[in-house]
């Protein structure tokens, strides 16, 4: 079993035994992880608020800074983890909260006001879509 966050077509990446595909195991274990990230999302923002984005270098956050300049409006540099299509977590949360994508590929068509969520980038994340917009993410056996 081997899960990284380093490959660039997909950000993330997740290589187990063909039997746990047979199982459904890795999307088990994708949706175990976003559980947790959402659990603990509160604290972030939380955090964020009293230190400052980015932390101060002595305030013991292990790898923020580095070398992948955000261009979603803040313009400093942080390492990868906190870096997506050159935008960083908290810039995209900013975007998100005006009801635009961070992606530059996508139109406010594109995104849900509803759940602040892009249907363009966010339908392979397992979001499903909104019921409000009328626009479900789905494959070919929902068609």
């Amino acid at each position: 079993f081997m899960a990284g966050d380093n490959v660039l077509s997909a950000g993330s990446s997740m290589y187990v035994p063909r039997e746990f595909t047979a199982l459904g195991l890795p999307s088990l274990l994708q949706a175990r992880c976003r559980d947790i990230a959402d659990r603990y999302h509160a604290d972030l923002v939380r955090d964020v608020a009293t230190e400052g984005w980015p932390p101060p270098k002595d305030g013991g956050r292990a790898a923020v800074t580095g070398t992948h300049k955000c261009r979603g409006g803040c313009g400093a540099s942080y390492s990868k983890i906190w870096v997506d299509n050159e935008v960083c977590f908290f810039c995209e949360a900013r975007l998100r909260d005006e009801g635009l994508c961070a992606s530059t590929r996508c139109t406010r068509r594109c995104f849900c006001p509803h759940h602040k969520r892009c249907f363009v980038c966010d339908g392979g994340n397992g979001w499903g879509g909104c019921n409000t917009c009328r626009l479900l993410c789905g494959d070919g056996d929902d068609v």
